[in-house]
C-alpha cells in the first residue's frame, strides 16, 4: 500500500533490479509470448485415468472420470467439466476451453499465498469452530494442505502407518487419509503436485509422495465441513503411455481480461490490457516525456494538480526527484520545491498529504477532516487525492466508510482506485494498491492478476526493489507449501 515512507525512500534510491523470484507473467500474454518464457515443453509421457467419487453424508455419490496427461514439468487435468493445464515451469495454471478456443491464466504462487494467509486466519477461527463443532484442527490442515502453527494446541497430532500396500494417516486418533500403493513404472514428477491440487490432502500424507515412483492405486481423504462429513476417493482405473503435446497451442485466445472485468470493472480490464501493451494514455512515458507533461500541466494553470502528480511521479520516475538541487530547475524539481507552499494554500494538496500521514499513523479523525477540507478545492475530484483517501478507506474499514458516506464523501475505495489508475496507468504502485484491496477481500486470484499487471509494465519503476518487496517470495512460498510445486 502506498506510504509516504515509500515516497521518500524511492526519491533517494536509484537501484532498479528485477528479482529472479518475481513469479509474475503478463496475464494477457498469447501462447506464443508465453512460449518465450520457458524451455520448449516436451510431450506428455503418461496418461492416468481415475474415478473420482465424492460422498457428502448420506447423499448419493458424485462420480466423475478424471484424466491426467503428465509430462516432466506440466500436467493436463480434465474431468469433463473443466480442463486445467498445470505448468510448473511457469508457476501458472491455465483453464482451457477447446470448444471456444480460449484460455485464461492464474498464478500458482498466488494460490499458495492464499493458503499461507488462511493458515493465520484459521488459527484465530479454530477455537470458534471447535465450539460450534464444525470440523477440528485436522480438518483445517487437510483443507489448507498445510500444518497450522505449533503451540496453543492448534496443530494436529499426526501419525503415519505404512505397510507393503498402503499408507494411512491419522490425526488426533482418527483416519484422515489413505494411499493404496501402485506397482507400475515410474511416473513424471509433475503428477504429485497435480494430485495435491486435485484432492485436499493433509500435508503429512502428501509428503509420502516423495518416496513414491508409481502412480497410487487409490487416494482417499476424510474430513468434516459445514453440513457434515465428506469422503473423497480417487481410484486409478487405467494407466498407459501418452504422447499428448503441450496443450497451450498458438490458436488459443487469452480471455483472462474477461475474468478481471468480472471481478473489478470492464473499464479497468481494458486499461490493464492497454497498459501492459504500452498503448494506454498515448504510450509508455519516459522520464523526459513525463517531465514535459508536468511542465504542460503547470503552464495550463493546473499547478495544484501538477504538484499532486508528484506522488505518482515519485513512483514512476524517482530519478526526476533524486536529481533535484538548488541549481536544477526541471519542472519536477520546481514543483517539489514548492510542495509545502502549495499545501498551505491549496486544500486538495494539503488534504492529500494530511490524509496520507493520517493513514500511516492510524488517525481516522485526521483523515476524515482532511478530506472534508479538501472538498473546498476546485480540484477536489483530482484522482491522486482520491487515491490517498481510498487507501484510508481500505485501512480503516467499515465504520470509517460509513462515516465518509454520512459526510457526503466517497465511501467505496474501488471507484477511486480505478479512476487513479485510468489517470496514471503506468504507475505500478496504483496497481499494487488495488491488489491490496482484493487481498483484503480474500480474492487472491484477482489480486495476483493485478500484481502481474504491475510487474508487466514496460517502465523501469516496475523493477524497483521497494515494489518487488511487495511480491510473494517464491522461495518462501515453496518452502511453506512444497507439495504444490516441483522440487527445486
Amino acid at each position: 500500500m502506498w506510504k509516504l515512507t515509500f515516497l521518500v525512500a524511492m526519491m533517494f534510491s536509484a537501484t532498479s533490479v528485477r528479482s529472479a523470484e518475481i513469479p509474475f507473467l503478463n496475464p494477457f500474454a498469447t501462447p506464443q509470448e508465453l512460449a518465450l518464457q520457458r524451455s520448449t515443453p516436451e510431450a506428455a509421457t503418461h496418461r492416468l485415468t481415475f474415478r473420482r467419487t465424492t460422498k457428502n453424508n448420506d447423499e448419493a455419490d458424485q462420480v466423475a472420470t478424471v484424466v491426467i496427461d503428465v509430462a516432466n514439468d506440466w500436467a493436463l487435468y480434465s474431468d469433463g467439466s473443466r480442463t486445467t493445464l498445470h505448468d510448473y515451469r511457469l508457476l501458472s495454471w491455465f483453464f482451457i476451453d477447446t470448444t471456444r478456443g480460449t484460455f485464461s491464466s492464474g498464478n500458482k504462487v498466488g494460490n499458495a499465498a492464499f493458503l499461507a494467509a488462511e493458515i493465520v486466519n484459521r488459527k484465530g477461527m479454530q477455537r470458534l469452530l471447535d465450539t460450534v463443532g464444525v470440523g477440528d484442527v485436522c480438518d483445517s490442515e487437510t483443507e489448507l494442505r498445510s500444518r497450522l502453527p505449533e503451540g496453543d494446541g492448534f496443530r494436529g497430532n499426526v501419525t503415519i502407518d505404512r505397510d507393503k500396500t498402503s499408507i494411512t494417516a491419522t490425526c488426533n486418533g482418527r483416519t484422515i487419509g489413505t494411499i493404496q500403493l501402485g506397482e507400475g513404472g515410474a511416473v513424471p514428477a509433475a503428477l504429485w503436485p497435480t494430485l495435491v491440487a486435485t484432492l485436499p490432502l493433509h500435508p503429512a500424507l502428501s509428503a509420502e509422495f516423495g518416496g513414491m515412483t508409481s502412480a497410487p492405486r487409490q487416494l482417499q481423504v476424510f474430513y468434516e465441513q459445514v453440513g457434515g462429513s465428506v469422503t473423497e476417493t480417487l481410484t486409478l482405473e487405467a494407466a498407459g503411455p501418452s504422447a499428448a503435446p503441450y496443450p497451450l497451442t498458438a490458436d488459443l485466445r487469452n480471455t483472462s481480461a474477461d475474468r478481471l472485468a468480472a471481478t473489478t470493472t470492464p473499464e479497468l480490464a481494458l486499461t490493464a490490457q492497454a497498459a501492459v501493451a504500452g498503448t494506454a494514455d498515448g504510450g509508455v512515458p519516459t522520464s523526459e516525456s513525463w517531465g514535459r507533461r508536468l511542465y504542460a500541466m503547470a503552464q495550463e494553470g493546473n499547478g495544484s494538480s501538477a504538484v499532486l502528480a508528484l506522488l505518482p511521479t515519485s513512483a514512476m520516475f524517482p530519478e526526476l526527484l533524486q536529481a533535484c538541487s538548488a541549481e536544477n530547475k526541471t519542472p519536477a524539481c520546481v514543483l517539489s520545491a514548492n510542495l509545502i507552499a502549495f499545501a498551505e494554500i491549496e486544500p486538495a494538496v494539503g488534504g492529500a498529504l494530511a490524509i496520507a500521514r493520517a493513514e500511516q499513523s492510524g488517525d481516522q479523525v485526521m483523515a476524515m477532516a482532511a478530506m472534508m477540507t479538501a472538498q473546498r478545492s476546485d480540484i477536489a475530484d483530482d484522482p491522486v487525492l482520491g487515491q490517498t483517501f481510498a487507501l484510508a478507506l481500505v485501512k480503516f474499514g467499515g465504520e470509517f466508510q460509513e462515516g465518509a458516506a454520512s459526510a457526503g464523501l466517497p465511501s467505496d475505495p474501488l471507484p477511486l482506485m480505478v479512476r487513479s489508475i485510468e489517470a496514471y496507468p503506468y504507475n505500478p504502485w496504483y496497481w499494487t494498491d488495488l491488489a491490496d484491496l482484493y487481498i483484503a477481500k480474500w480474492d487472491y486470484d484477482t489480486a495476483m492478476m493485478l500484481l502481474a499487471v504491475a510487474f508487466s509494465l514496460d517502465i523501469p519503476a516496475a523493477s524497483n526493489p521497494l515494489l518487488i518487496a511487495k511480491a510473494p517470495r517464491v522461495g518462501v512460498i515453496r518452502r511453506s507449501h512444497p507439495s504444490l510445486f516441483l522440487p527445486d
